[in-house]
């Protein structure tokens, strides 16, 4: 099987097997399975190494999440008869992106195969199974004291992990971390992680990001000034995708 994100495309390739001489009419029809969506006009026709004559398939279906994608080929098929097994074979290749939808969890897995349907004959081909691996990130903010004084100067801690179970790198991360009112952000006070960037442009407002982040964790530290008593808690939002 093969692992597979939230967004990925995967290819795949139906190999066809014809006998040697004319097949009058051929329809392949590759089932995907729901949390997969075809990638429209990456359907195509792969004749190398193929002996013989093949018309380009009309292709249908695949609008939507799970729909099958048709090919039908409008005239015969035509394999050389020369006794050579070795050449009797093409392929359709085409490509499905994995769904941003509830089901697609963490471990589930998505198995996809074709039918092919000879002049009347039917044979099903093997199937691929992928697996959906998700990233999988633990959140939390501490500070030193919880019990300031106006005018003191509090450190906050942030700690972002990966826990055990995320099975794949988290892409396009972004943390923000929102002062209540009462608390003033030391200007530059803030510890920067290899590889993140920190966005203190907004008053009271931490934005930490990075574009991929495959494991390990983070502690970041920033500091702020108690101007009065602050109402309420610092708060935490996580983004991935």
């Amino acid at each position: 099987g093969t692992n597979v994100t939230i967004g990925e495309v995967i290819t795949y390739s139906v190999d066809i097997t014809l006998p040697e001489g004319v097949t009058p009419s051929l329809v392949v029809t590759d089932a995907l399975p729901s949390g997969l969506i075809y990638v429209a006009g990456s359907g195509a026709l792969d004749t190398a190494g193929f002996a013989g004559t093949v018309s380009a398939p009309t292709i249908s279906g695949g609008a939507a999440d799970g729909d099958d994608v048709t090919f039908t080929f409008t005239g015969p098929v035509t394999v050389t008869s020369d006794n050579n097994a070795a050449n009797d074979t093409f392929s359709i290749v085409l490509a499905a992106r994995v769904s941003d939808t509830a089901p697609n969890q963490n471990a589930q897995t998505r198995v996809n195969g074709a039918t092919v349907n000879s002049a009347g004959i039917i044979q099903t081909t093997n199937t691929v199974t992928a697996t959906i691996v998700e990233p999988d990130l633990g959140v939390d903010i501490v500070v030193n004291d919880v019990t300031p004084i106006f005018g003191q100067t509090l450190t906050y801690t942030l700690n972002v992990s990966h826990t055990v179970a995320s099975t794949s790198p988290a892409e396009d991360v972004a943390i923000t971390v929102t002062l209540p009112a009462g608390l003033t952000y030391v200007p530059a006070s803030v510890t920067t992680p290899p590889g993140w960037t920190v966005d203190t442009t907004t008053p009271g407002v931490l934005v930490f990001t990075i574009a991929e982040w495959s494991s390990g964790s983070i502690a970041p530290t920033f500091q702020a000034t108690v101007a009065n008593s602050p109402a309420g808690e610092v708060s935490l939002n996580l983004g991935t995708t």
